[in-house]
Order: C-alpha cells, then sequence, then structure tokens
C-alpha cells in the first residue's frame, strides 16, 4: 500500500536533520555551530538548513545521520521517525543504512 505524504523528500529529510541537531544541541549544550564544525559540515550548515533556497545532497544527510547515530548521547531519547544506523556500523561509511530499531 503506498504511503502518502504532504512533504517533499527534500523537505522531509531536512526536517530529519533539524529535529536531530536541534535534540543533540539541546542535550550537550552545544551551539549548532560548534555541531556543524565537530561533524566536518561547516559551522554554518545548521544555519542553512532553515532556508529553503539552500540544500543538501543525499551524501550529506548519510554522513550526518551516520555521525549522530555513532555519537548520539547515552540516555537521550533519538527522534522518533528518523532512520538511525546501528552504533557497530555507523561509522563505516561503505555500510548502507541498517535502521536500529531500539
Amino acid at each position: 500500500m503506498p504511503i502518502f505524504t504532504e512533504k517533499t523528500q527534500s523537505e522531509a529529510l531536512t526536517e530529519d536533520l533539524i529535529r536531530l541537531s536541534d535534540a543533540y544541541a539541546k542535550a550537550t549544550s552545544k551551539t549548532l555551530g560548534t555541531l556543524g564544525k565537530y561533524m566536518g559540515l561547516g559551522s554554518d550548515f545548521f544555519l542553512y538548513l532553515k532556508d529553503p533556497n539552500r540544500g543538501f545532497n543525499v551524501r550529506t544527510y548519510d554522513k550526518a545521520v551516520r555521525w549522530f547515530s555513532a555519537e548520539w548521547p547515552k540516555g537521550v531519547k533519538w527522534p522518533g521517525g528518523v532512520p538511525r544506523y546501528r552504533a557497530e556500523t555507523a561509522k563505516t561509511e561503505d555500510t548502507p543504512l541498517n535502521i536500529a530499531t531500539e
């Protein structure tokens, strides 16, 4: 059965990254700029996400989700509905997305 959505794929992926970055920043008291630097995406990456005229590619999304999966703070709930790598495969770039079922 098809799943219908009101969002474009780009909007859905952007929302995932915003939810992850906001939750991580709140849990760790890190700024979004610092978080972007840690991830190697640049200090302004997460600010750009909120600009509808800016975008990113799937590799960048994958890199960010992989980083969040590996570095997620213990005891902090992962945002529901956002795919996550299993911790043991998160740091291996050639591993396909393996969604955890926590």
